[in-house]
């Protein structure tokens, strides 16, 4: 009888203890962010590297779940003010840390229906990312369009390459050997987006440049 274990299980399981060590990683550099308020730049510079190895595990904890089809969907009715208020607050140290200015603009009426851990999840991605790349600014907002709830997340940043502009599905994922880019954040929005269906519709991710703050500008949109 052999006890060789599978790889993906040894990958699963690796996966989760690096988490959980980053997370012990993260509240300790929040202490220490608190304590040493003259040092904010720095650490919050080292709190910024240290969430986004955090974000890539976790999404690659929910994309191995979902392709052995084991995730266990949980969509539930949502407030999305609310929502967006949750997804800034999540981000509060890094946000402050490099000065930029946040802006909330959606209806209190607007309801969604998505599983919150993996559109948090995801939102949170993008919040994180959209930091590295704004000059001074970041706007959240919200809409209702043609049966579809979309959540828009704007900087003034320089804005997204002319390739990657549209509906990100259509993308070929793969590395990109001169930037080291692999498109991951793009390709699990995309597919987290797409998980979410409703009376025949089925969310999707774009991204233009422009908008209210004239940078980069990614809209989710759930059915």
């Amino acid at each position: 009888m052999s006890n060789k274990l599978d790889f993906s299980t040894i990958l699963a399981s690796s996966v989760h203890d690096m988490k959980n060590s980053i997370g012990m990683m993260l509240f300790s550099i929040d202490e220490m962010l608190a304590a040493e308020p003259e040092n904010k730049e720095r650490l919050g510079q080292l709190h910024y590297d240290v969430l986004r190895v955090n974000n890539y595990l976790i999404q690659l904890m929910v994309l191995y779940k979902m392709d052995m089809e084991a995730y266990m969907f949980n969509v539930t009715e949502h407030e999305i003010y609310d929502f967006l208020l949750e997804q800034v607050a999540r981000n509060q140290s890094i946000i402050s840390s490099k000065g930029i200015e946040t802006e909330i603009d959606a209806d209190d009426m607007i309801i969604g229906y998505f599983d919150s851990s993996l559109i948090g999840g995801l939102v949170n991605n993008i919040v994180t990312n959209a930091v590295r790349y704004t000059d001074k600014k970041l706007r959240l907002s919200s809409y209702e369009e043609d049966g579809y709830v979309v959540i828009r997340i704007e900087d003034d940043g320089r804005g997204y390459p002319e390739q990657m502009l549209g509906d990100v599905s259509r993308f070929e994922w793969g590395v990109d050997f001169v930037s080291g880019s692999t498109g991951f954040g793009l390709y699990f929005s995309s597919q987290v987006a797409q998980a979410h269906e409703n009376d025949g519709k089925t969310g999707f991710v774009r991204l233009e440049n422009g908008g209210a703050l004239g940078g980069g500008v990614f809209s989710l949109y759930l059915p």
